[in-house]
């Protein structure tokens, strides 16, 4: 079964979509438990200053990633997410029982290949929208 141009875009999107989610919640529960965070991060031996840039730069990633704008930023977006998952699932490895462990890293990884894979192919068919059609407008709005 061939795809169509538009249902290739469904899937980026719902597969990118979910990628870019788990990373915002991700960073969202730093900042909003940052002592935690920093309790967890100092056990699996990175420095306790990490856990809030590091949310931050995940909140850039991720607009950068969603908006399209520039292929430079996103192709950092990209290699910062799979350095942080790489990172993590290397912590949980070496310092088991920590926190939700290397299952959820590894996780990450399989939606980071769908999602930069599908980026790179939408890409290089130019079928790939800066943001799917019809998000943010009302049925009023979209009328002519």
């Amino acid at each position: 079964m061939k795809l169509t141009a538009k249902q290739k875009r469904v899937v980026y999107w719902v597969g990118t979509g979910l990628f870019c989610l788990m990373f915002l919640y991700s960073a969202v529960w730093t900042l909003i438990d940052l002592p935690g965070a920093i309790e967890e991060f100092q056990h699996l031996e990175y420095p306790w200053f990490v856990p809030a840039p590091l949310a931050i730069a995940k909140i850039l990633g991720v607009i950068a990633i969603l908006t399209n704008k520039s292929r430079t930023l996103k192709e950092f977006a990209f290699a910062g997410f799979l350095f942080d998952l790489l990172l993590a699932a290397l912590g949980h490895y070496f310092h088991p029982g920590t926190g939700t462990g290397i299952g959820v890293a590894i996780f990450g990884m399989v939606l980071w290949i769908y999602a930069y894979v599908a980026d790179r192919q939408l890409r290089a068919t130019g079928t790939i929208e800066t943001i799917p059609t019809g998000v943010g407008t009302s049925t009023a709005e979209s009328a002519p």
